[in-house]
């Protein structure tokens, strides 16, 4: 039986941003199961011709941000071509504080040569930024409604950022994350630039919380704390009774 034996080093390259300390990123190997050994970091395998083998790597993200995950496969064939080396996924998000698999597999055509192989990749795990927002001035406030308002200040490493409002008549200033804010349908930006919803049904004469938001791949960011008070009621109510929105 020939027997190649091809080095393998994976390399988990992490980097935190901006942070250059790349282990802070968070993301570990926790453990590898399937087919073949593990002898530090190099998967070896004895596989025959018609064969297909498989091997799990587990992560795990401890940071609390997401990071973006980027796999390559070195080599991916061997044998002239009569072994593939495959991953069954090569670019993927990993939320904070969560597992994820990634399956390496093997598979020898008929024409392979019988032997043992191994695999190598390369990994490099990058913190998902959190795209930063900035609360500004509600307007149009009437006794029931108000416009707020935000500014989507840049993408960070995304092409799409998801935007919307929290809000409440309570402070949630302190608040380092769960917010008990209600909060208003989210819409896609692609690019910078200011954003508003009008919410409605609000109470005369209150003060009402709010706050911009911004989400991507699980990370979210908010925008500073601002506070508006709706109008009491009017002189001429019964013109607001018959027509919604007069006084607004």
């Amino acid at each position: 039986m020939k027997r190649i034996a091809i080095a393998v080093i994976l390399i988990l390259a992490l980097l935190l941003v901006p942070s250059p300390v790349s282990a802070a990123s968070g993301v570990q190997i926790v453990g590898k199961t399937g087919d073949g050994i593990w002898i530090g970091d190099t998967w070896e395998v004895d596989i025959f011709p018609g064969e297909s083998k498989a091997t799990t790597i587990w992560l795990y993200n401890s940071a609390k941000e997401s990071s973006q995950v980027e796999l390559t496969i070195m080599p991916d064939s061997l044998d002239n071509g009569n072994l593939l080396f495959e991953l069954d996924k090569a670019s993927f998000t990993i939320p904070g504080k969560s597992h994820a698999d990634v399956t390496l597999s093997v598979t020898a055509s008929g024409s392979a040569t019988p032997g043992t192989y191994t695999a190598e990749f390369e990994m490099r795990a990058e913190i998902i930024a959190p795209p930063p927002v900035t609360t500004s001035e509600a307007r149009g406030v009437g006794t029931s409604r108000a416009t707020l308002n935000g500014i989507l200040t840049s993408l960070g490493t995304a092409s799409s950022v998801a935007v919307s409002f929290g809000w409440d008549t309570e402070s949630h200033a302190e608040d380092a994350a769960g917010y008990a804010y209600w909060t208003t349908p989210s819409a896609v930006k692609t690019g910078t630039g200011a954003f508003r919803v009008r919410i409605t049904d609000l109470t005369r004469s209150t003060k009402y919380y709010f706050r911009a938001k911004a989400e991507v791949d699980g990370t979210t960011s908010y925008g500073a704390e601002l506070s508006f008070t709706t109008k009491p009621r009017g002189r001429w109510w019964w013109l607001e009774w018959l027509f919604p929105g007069l006084a607004e």
